[in-house]
């Protein structure tokens, strides 16, 4: 049991190389030339400064309290001066001002119709955040400010998502193989 726990590890190691070796292959082929600047840290240190490394960076305290308690930060995007923060541990995404004030959180897991067992991943897509739940098969859409919209139903476990190369898509990635008419994959594109 021991040695196929490792076979696993080591093929999801793989497959993670894989994925990020197809976004970045993804994102270089869109036809848009974009400049990156690139930073090199040589650990001559066993600290560095944020100074050192960052021209202008602000440390934001986010507000505490007994509903905006975070236990491990899996994601995080802003939008305007709205910051999302996904916590799959405690399956829910909290939403807080750019300031660090809590505006609200969205947890709602269970079994129903508009619930979900797991929160792998979100995305805000055309003034929407979609929650995307690999064991209940589901995208769940809210508004921004985190009222329920609507379910999309998914055929397959996916853990992550991207916005896709077209209008109305998603691009799906799933961490396991699967066959459809004899051909295997790892991504889908997905029509909204």
């Amino acid at each position: 049991l021991v040695g196929s726990e490792m076979c696993i590890r080591d093929r999801n190691k793989k497959m993670k190389k894989v994925f990020v070796l197809f976004m970045v292959f993804f994102c270089a082929c869109n036809g848009n030339e974009k400049s990156f600047d690139v930073l090199n840290i040589q650990p001559t240190a066993s600290y560095v400064n944020a100074s050192e490394v960052f021209g202008d960076f602000e440390l934001l305290p986010l507000e505490a309290t007994k509903e905006s308690i975070i236990a491990k930060i899996t994601k995080m995007q802003a939008l305007g001066n709205t910051i999302f923060i996904l916590d799959s541990k405690q399956k829910k995404v909290l939403l807080f001002t750019s300031k660090g004030k809590h505006l609200t959180t969205i947890f709602n897991a269970g079994r129903g119709p508009n619930e979900y067992l797991t929160l792998n991943d979100f995305l805000i897509y055309n003034n929407e955040l979609l929650l995307l739940s690999r064991a209940s098969k589901k995208i769940l859409v809210y508004s921004i400010t985190g009222v329920f919209k609507r379910v999309i139903h998914l055929d397959e476990q996916y853990t992550q998502f991207v916005k896709g190369k077209e209008d109305h898509t998603l691009l799906l990635y799933k961490d396991y193989m699967s066959s459809s008419q004899g051909e295997f994959f790892n991504f889908e594109v997905f029509d909204l």
